[in-house]
């Protein structure tokens, strides 16, 4: 019998509680309050050392509720530099309607 073997069940559970933690939450569009919605967020990280790193994102997610129809914007960015040379860049919008 190995020495982890009675801590098997305690990382199973550690595993199952964060699971249920994490679980990504469903929003339907009943739930959501009619007109404008939404939320954002923005990061930015900046290194100074034997070399110069900056990165940024930012992400914005709106709603839209008009009675039988659902209107979604998404807004995602990505930059980074590291030494004066752009080493990541990416730029996403969608737009989706469901009535």
């Amino acid at each position: 019998m190995s020495v982890a073997a009675p801590l098997r069940p305690y990382v199973l559970l550690s595993f199952a509680i964060g699971a249920l933690l994490l679980r990504p939450v469903v929003v339907r569009a009943d739930d959501l309050p009619e007109g404008w919605s939404g939320k954002g967020q923005v990061g930015y990280v900046m290194s100074r050392g034997n070399s110069e790193t900056d990165a940024a994102n930012a992400k914005l997610d709106l709603y839209l509720l008009r009675r039988d129809w659902k209107h979604n914007l998404q807004l995602d960015g990505l930059f980074g530099r590291s030494s004066g040379i752009t080493s990541a860049e990416r730029w996403d919008a969608r737009l989706q309607s469901n009535y």
